[in-house]
């Protein structure tokens, strides 16, 4: 292989390939189905988005008296049924919950993830969803993990009808998120490919990069809100959401550091200790 054909083949693949590995998060075709729990108080539902996309969810209803309805959001490449457990606790505790399907992820329409510049008007059109086919309290909450934080943050800064926020393992802005992407996935630090990569991602999903920043997003919300952040995570590193819980402007606010969690176990560290954390800071909101 000539030098010039490697330099022809290196540029097709940054111009066309490398960029969609960073929007595109469907899970391979090859991915063993995702079996999802059946619970009795559990609906599937579809929701139509302002851009005409359906998102598929799964509504569970609380047979107690609700407390409030809480809007999960999964991270990068998940699904909606890394809720079940979660959903059923939830409902046990008194609160409804609605776990979702992102854009461009599993049983959900679109095509690219846009890391929450289309995805917090996506989750306008789920608190819709709720309070007009739902029938629900207007006590609506929302709980994102990584990428889901990222979108319930952006989400949070423009929509009133959001009460308060569970955040876990997020980023600040989505340059320096993809910067580290780039780091890990060559080996080391090359700071114009990240850009390119950001540039790149904007022109195929067809959207602006720059305004995709949950750290800024963060100085307009005031609604209370739990943040959570492993300290061993090398996905997102800590200090990422720790400037996201700086700029909250909320009273109430809460930043739990999780000693030895990593991006995808924060759960499992945390434990009873954490869930108990959580449970302390929604049992606060009813006071």
């Amino acid at each position: 292989m000539t030098i010039v054909t490697i330099i022809i083949f290196t540029a097709l693949f940054g111009y066309f390939v490398l960029p969609r590995l960073v929007i595109n998060t469907r899970i391979n075709a090859g991915t063993p189905e995702i079996k999802a729990k059946t619970y009795p108080n559990s609906l599937n539902v579809s929701i139509t988005t302002k851009d005409s996309i359906h998102i598929q969810g799964v509504f569970m209803q609380t047979e107690k008296q609700p407390k409030a309805t809480i809007i999960l959001l999964h991270g990068i490449k998940g699904y909606k049924e890394h809720f079940d457990d979660l959903s059923q606790v939830l409902s046990d505790s008194g609160y409804n919950t609605l776990a979702i399907d992102l854009r461009g992820h599993r049983n959900s329409g679109g095509q690219y993830c846009t890391f929450g510049y289309s995805e917090k008007y996506d989750v306008q059109s789920v608190i819709d969803f709720l309070l007009n086919e739902q029938k629900v309290d207007s006590n609506i909450g929302i709980w994102g993990q990584s990428l889901g934080g990222a979108i319930a943050l952006q989400t949070l800064a423009i929509e009133p009808r959001l009460k308060f926020g569970i955040i876990e393992s997020t980023f600040g802005d989505l340059d320096t998120i993809i910067q580290d992407y780039a780091t890990r996935t060559i080996g080391f630090n090359f700071p114009l490919l990240g850009k390119y990569l950001v540039y790149r991602a904007g022109q195929i999903a067809e959207f602006e990069p720059q305004q995709v920043s949950p750290r800024i997003a963060s100085k307009s919300i005031t609604q209370p809100m739990f943040l959570a952040h492993g300290n061993k995570d090398v996905r997102i590193k800590l200090e990422y959401n720790k400037q996201n819980f700086n700029n909250l402007k909320s009273e109430n606010k809460t930043f739990l550091e999780i000693d030895g969690a990593n991006h995808l176990n924060l759960w499992e560290m945390g434990a009873d200790d954490y869930f108990g954390s959580v449970f302390k800071f929604l049992n606060s909101l009813d006071k």
